[in-house]
C-alpha cells in the first residue's frame, strides 16, 4: 500500500455543489464524522455518521450534502494492489459502500499519525504509513464487528436497515406501514421496530415523519409549489394533515416556515 495524498477533517459547506471523488484513479479511504448522501457507481447511500467507506479505483463516486448540511470527512487516497485487497476483503473490510462504526476517535489519532509519516523523507516513512494505512482500516472492521455484535443483528440484516433508511430518505413520498417494511427486512413487526430504534436512535414511525418534514422544508424554501402539491410530493393523503405534522414537527406552519425562507 502506499499513500498519495491525505485530507484531515475537511470540510464541504453547506450549500456546495456535488463533488465528483475519485478522479484520479487511487483507492479512496474515507472517514464520514457527518451525515451525507453518499453514491457509489450509481447506489446512493445516506451516511449515518461515524462511517467509513473504502472504494476502487474505477468506482464512480459521487459526495452530497444532505438537507444543506455541512459535510466533515477525512480521507486518504492511495494505490493498493489486488492481492492486498484480498486479504483486506478477507479480513472483513468492505469495499464500495460506506461503514457505520463506533467512534472516531482511534482513526483520528492514526490519520495524524500517518499523515505526520507520509511527509517525511527518512528510510522507513514508506514502510510506516503502508502497514499505517492497514492498521486504520482494520480497526474500523474491528469497530463495524463489534457494533454489530453489540446491535445482535447480523451483516446482511443490518444492511438491508441501511438500505431502508436510505430509501425512506430518498423516498419520503412513498406510503410505507411498518408491517410492510418489517415483511421487507423479514423480521415481525415488534421485532424490527426494536431493532430500527437500536440501530438509528430513533423509531421508524418517526424517521419517517423527519424524511417527508426534511423534503417539505426543502420544498417550501426552495419552489413554488403549493402546500398541496408539497403534501402530496411528501406522501400526505390530505393538506390539513400536512399541515398539523409539519407544525408539530417544527413549530412553524408551512406558510410561516416558506416567509422565513429557512425557518431560522
Amino acid at each position: 500500500m502506499k499513500i498519495r495524498n491525505i485530507g484531515i477533517n475537511t470540510r464541504h459547506g453547506s450549500s456546495f455543489d456535488d463533488i465528483h471523488l475519485n478522479r484520479a484513479g487511487f483507492w479512496l479511504f474515507s472517514v464520514f464524522k457527518s451525515r451525507g448522501i453518499y453514491i457509489v457507481d450509481g447506489v446512493t447511500y445516506e451516511i449515518t455518521p461515524p462511517s467509513y467507506a473504502l472504494v476502487r479505483p474505477d468506482a464512480d463516486v459521487t459526495l452530497r450534502s444532505l438537507a444543506k448540511e455541512e459535510v466533515v470527512v477525512s480521507w486518504i487516497t492511495c494505490d493498493i494492489d489486488e492481492e492486498e485487497a484480498e486479504i483486506l476483503t478477507k479480513c472483513g473490510v468492505l469495499i464500495n459502500a460506506p461503514v457505520p462504526i463506533n467512534s472516531v476517535t482511534e482513526a483520528d489519532e492514526l490519520f495524524a499519525i500517518a499523515n505526520y509519516e507520509h511527509y517525511l523523507n527518512d528510510s522507513v516513512h514508506i514502510q510506516l504509513e503502508s502497514h499505517m494505512l492497514a492498521v486504520i482500516m482494520l480497526m474500523l472492521v474491528r469497530q463495524m464487528k463489534n457494533r454489530e455484535d453489540s446491535y445482535g443483528i447480523n451483516r446482511s440484516r443490518l444492511e438491508l436497515l441501511n438500505q431502508l433508511r436510505v430509501d425512506i430518505y430518498n423516498n419520503p413520498g412513498i406510503e410505507r406501514s411498518v408491517d410492510s417494511m418489517a415483511e421487507q427486512i423479514g423480521v415481525s413487526r415488534s421485532g424490527f421496530q426494536h431493532m430500527y430504534k437500536k440501530v438509528f436512535g430513533i423509531p421508524v414511525s418517526a424517521d419517517v415523519i423527519n424524511a417527508r418534514v426534511s423534503l417539505a422544508k426543502l420544498l417550501l424554501a426552495n419552489t413554488k409549489c403549493t402546500q398541496r402539491e408539497i403534501a402530496e410530493r411528501c406522501g400526505y393523503a390530505t393538506v390539513f394533515y400536512f399541515m398539523r405534522q409539519f407544525k408539530e414537527a417544527t413549530g412553524m406552519t408551512p406558510g410561516d416556515y416558506r416567509k422565513n425562507g429557512t425557518g431560522e
